[in-house]
């Protein structure tokens, strides 16, 4: 299910709305930099294709897309939305889209999100500019928003047991130092790998198991319009500052 959030105007977000009301026991949003298999993540935890992904380091995701799944008597729904600083726009557009598409997102599932999955690509090394998207992340939805309502899921799992082998992931993560440590530690050491290309249903449905008992260590709140609004300072600090950037660079 495809929403155009580019389009977006007031009928849309009213029908939309009520689409994104249907039940669920867990609502779950999708975020990461293009490129890191973040709609292929989607796709490993509904356990078959909806979202549409490939390896284009241009996001392929230009709206908000949804869809539900039920696994241990619980229903799921997995959001997907666009790229962080999606590479097709500059800067500071790309930054304003991306907060109003994460406000659409929000104030579309009015329940609010159990958790928000923050996506890493295994294989790549962990640089600044992660801790910079990090960053911003908590400057559009809140200072406290890794430590309450974030998981990391790393991505391309399937080539782990190639590259490390007879390594544990955990094994692999307590051995991680620098950024990747401190942000393993921001985040609580709630991590999980996904292998985004095994056929086994068995290994499909363990995967997924392991993610809800993560979502399980949170709290029982969920985040929400309320939330969201509560960052608004940060949010227009930080699009000032990127507006600020671009302006100068243009001078």
């Amino acid at each position: 299910m495809v929403v155009n959030t580019s389009i977006i105007g007031n009928e849309i977000i009213r029908k939309y709305k009520m689409s994104l009301k249907e039940d669920s026991d867990l609502d779950l949003l999708l975020i990461g930099k293009t490129g890191n298999g973040k709609s292929s993540a989607g796709n490993s935890i509904l356990r078959r294709q909806v979202f549409e992904s490939g390896a284009s380091m241009n996001s392929i995701t230009t709206g908000v897309n949804f869809d539900f799944t039920e696994i241990d008597n619980r229903v799921i729904k997995v959001v997907d939305v666009r790229g962080v600083q999606e590479t097709r726009e500059t800067e500071a557009k790309s930054i304003a889209l991306f907060i109003r598409e994460m406000e659409h997102a929000v104030v579309a599932n009015p329940r609010g999100y159990h958790a928000f999955l923050i996506v890493l690509r295994f294989g790549v090394r962990f640089t600044q500019e992660e801790v910079n998207t990090i960053k911003f992340l908590k400057a559009v939805f809140g200072e406290t928003f890794v430590r309450d309502f974030c998981i990391l899921v790393m991505t391309f799992g399937d080539f782990f047991e190639i590259e490390c082998e007879g390594l544990s992931f955990k094994e692999w993560c307590e051995r991680e130092t620098g950024n990747f440590k401190e942000l393993l530690s921001e985040f609580n050491q709630r991590i999980i790998l996904l292998k985004n290309k095994i056929k086994d249903a068995s290994v499909k449905i363990h995967q997924v198991l392991e993610l809800l008992k993560l979502v399980d260590q949170l709290n029982d709140k969920r985040y929400n319009d309320e939330n969201f609004k509560q960052a608004r300072e940060s949010q227009i600090k930080l699009q000032f500052n990127f507006e600020l950037k671009t302006y100068a660079r243009g001078r």
